[in-house]
């Protein structure tokens, strides 16, 4: 009997286990299609933005970006950025890109890396790298971003970014990359190239813009390389968001997906431990009722 009641206190566990397994995929699933709209808008905003950027530069092939071209042949101080989720139970999500991120790190004893985190799992590897490494510093942590707070914190780390001093010598990003709902898979993007990287991209442009037969005509009512300026500094907010979003519309399908799986295995084990429970309850019934009939046979005679 007290085996009974056992399996009867674990099979409710399990089913309050249920209820907030299933509570969970669903709040991820309205959070994914909230920040799925929001994901479309940002990628087609940053297309159009950076269509025009380039549009207009060719109007002044000597621009150089002052965000994205920085003048240190030695990489001294590359910023990195890890985006890992902001909430637990994501099945192998953190553990996914913070494996990719071990494994393609690089720095040396030369340089002084500047790193940022998004989200708890980020901040804890990222002190424990630097523990190891004995190099570089966190300058700011973002543990937490809602639904509701995405604008705000992209702005204040485009502003981070902006205003330091010494400026970065390169900036790579670890990020999750949504491919389908099934999918993600982690990357690293490179948003402010090496001195060397840069000097190719140079040359690049330089034979493009001779290769265009019609310049572009624009009537500028500012000279075209201030209003380049300003539209350089938006474009490294413009290329961030959508990264960031990417990885919040991952971090939640993989949610949804290990919430789902777990809510399968919780429903398997309760129809499990219940035939368990009925086939003992059965057994002690019939065992009372024999012992029962034994009684009255010896009483009748």
């Amino acid at each position: 009997m007290s085996y009974l009641m056992q399996l009867d206190k674990q099979i409710q566990s399990i089913k309050k286990t249920k209820k907030i397994t299933h509570a969970m995929r669903l709040i991820a699933m309205s959070l994914y299609a909230r920040i799925a709209k929001i994901q479309k808008s940002a990628k087609e905003y940053q297309k159009k933005y950076h269509a025009l950027l380039n549009l207009i530069s060719e109007n002044d092939p000597d621009w150089k970006n002052p965000i994205t071209f920085v003048n240190d042949p030695f990489n001294k101080r590359p910023l990195i950025i890890l985006i890992s989720s902001i909430k637990g139970l994501c099945g192998g999500f953190n553990e996914n890109i913070l494996s990719y991120f071990d494994r393609f790190i690089e720095t040396s004893q030369y340089q002084t890396p500047l790193f940022i985190a998004i989200g708890r799992r980020a901040n804890s590897h990222l002190e424990q790298f630097i523990k190891k490494t004995a190099r570089g510093s966190i300058i700011r942590s973002y543990p937490e971003i809602s639904s509701h707070s995405i604008d705000e914190t992209i702005n204040d780390l485009t502003q981070v970014i902006l205003q330091l001093s010494p400026r970065y010598s390169s900036m790579i990003i670890y990020s999750t990359k949504f491919q389908n709902f099934f999918n993600q898979r982690p990357t690293y993007t490179t948003i402010v190239k090496t001195h060397e990287q840069q000097k190719d991209r140079r040359i690049t442009s330089h034979k493009q813009t001779e290769q265009q037969d019609d310049a572009t005509d624009i009537i500028w009512e500012h000279s075209a390389r201030d209003i380049l300026n300003i539209m350089g500094a938006s474009f490294l907010q413009s290329t961030i968001t959508p990264l960031i979003i990417d990885s919040l519309v991952a971090e939640q399908s993989a949610r949804f997906l290990a919430m789902e799986h777990a809510t399968s295995n919780a429903e398997k084990y309760i129809e499990k431990l219940e035939l368990q429970y009925n086939k003992l309850r059965q057994e002690s019934i019939t065992k009372e009722l024999s012992e029962i009939t034994s009684i009255m046979t010896k009483s009748s005679e």
